[in-house]
């Protein structure tokens, strides 16, 4: 019930703060835009009031009326990808806000369960291969790379904001970074010569069905959509908490694609997993209101899923995987079944991170 609470008073805080001109978390200072496309910036402001966006990079102007919620959506050219910083400005009921040391280059959307949010730090017990190396030179990325880590929030219903704020590339800011994320981020910029931005909205231990929304998940027979968000229940039995807490209050920020990591939650359900991942990029899509957004995703790694060293149930979701890509149009499955330590085949957190980021790369 606490959780119930806090969220309850958070949109009553929220409320009273859109009668004033207001960002997401996630549009602000560091942030990377998508290069050469119409990107979404949006916002609240009172109810009926002029929003104005000036930006830096063409001195052009983009207005708009906020709607009766208060909200406001405005899209804005971007140029070709650049090193250079640049900047915007949003105006509206008497205020304004300067977003500052902007890049403009490629931006990937990261989400998934533990293997995709473990970071460059690793978890307890679980360390990340060449991790202390790439995390002593991550500064040397500060002017490339930019990354924003979605804060763990589950919501019964969908949520209008979150989202962490952008950062640059540090030793600091790498270290917490997701590690499939952050070798990635490095590995496409050492190919295409951009800045790389990675929206890192993940989970752990969590089920593909979190990531769907109700009125998919009403469908499924089996599926208790009472379960979302409530107090006791893990999040792997949790429909659509992340979808409504985490990824919903996203969506629309302009991105290049989708990075998936997820299913180890899933396995034993092979019979339906292909379907609904297919669904879910199908939902995923229309939110972006993009229908031809890249989909790349990463295999289960090779851990004992409870059926021992045959690995049976493991094997079948794997199958499912590899379903799921005939089934999604301009997707790819990359494959992790060596990625592993010598000696240690049977890891739920392999250490083996880079190999499969430059295999999606």
């Amino acid at each position: 019930m606490k959780l119930r609470y806090l969220l309850a008073a958070l949109s009553v805080a929220f409320a009273f703060g859109m009668n004033a001109l207001t960002l997401p978390r996630i549009i602000g200072d560091n942030m990377m835009l998508q290069q050469k496309s119409n990107v979404l910036l949006w916002g609240w402001a009172k109810p009926g009031s002029k929003v104005k966006i000036v930006t830096d990079w063409n001195g052009k102007s983009y207005s708009m009326q906020a709607a009766r919620s208060g909200r406001w959506d405005i899209r804005v050219a971007t140029p070709e990808a650049s090193y250079e910083t640049t900047s915007f400005t949003v105006e509206g009921d008497g205020k304004k806000i300067k977003v500052r040391n902007v890049l403009v280059g490629e931006v990937w959307f990261a989400s998934g369960q533990s293997n995709m949010e473990m970071p460059m730090q690793g978890f307890i017990g679980s360390p990340v291969d060449g991790s202390n190396e790439a995390i002593a030179a991550a500064g040397k990325l500060k002017h490339a790379l930019r990354f924003s880590t979605t804060p763990r929030q589950l919501s019964a219903v969908p949520l209008d904001s979150v989202g962490g704020p952008w950062v640059e590339c540090t030793p600091e800011s790498a270290a917490e970074f997701s590690a499939i994320g952050f070798y990635f981020a490095r590995r496409l910029n050492e190919m295409l010569d951009v800045p790389v931005g990675i929206i890192n909205c993940s989970y752990g231990g969590t089920r593909v069905e979190g990531w769907m929304p109700g009125e998919i998940l009403k469908q499924y027979p089996e599926i208790d959509l009472t379960l979302a968000a409530k107090p006791g229940v893990m999040e792997a039995f949790q429909p659509m908490s992340m979808y409504n807490g985490m990824l919903y209050p996203l969506a629309g920020y302009t991105v290049r694609g989708f990075l998936w990591n997820q299913g180890e939650s899933n396995v034993g359900m092979h019979d339906t997993y292909h379907k609904r991942l297919a669904q879910m990029v199908e939902h995923w899509r229309k939110l972006w209101d993009d229908n031809s957004l890249p989909f790349y995703a990463v295999e289960i790694p090779p851990f004992c899923y409870g059926d021992g060293l045959d690995g049976v149930s493991a094997a079948l979701l794997r199958e499912s995987q590899q379903k799921s890509i005939k089934l999604i149009p301009n997707s790819g499955m990359v494959s992790s079944i060596d990625l592993y330590t010598p000696g240690l085949w049977c890891q739920i957190h392999p250490s083996v991170k880079q190999p499969a980021a430059d295999r999606l790369a």
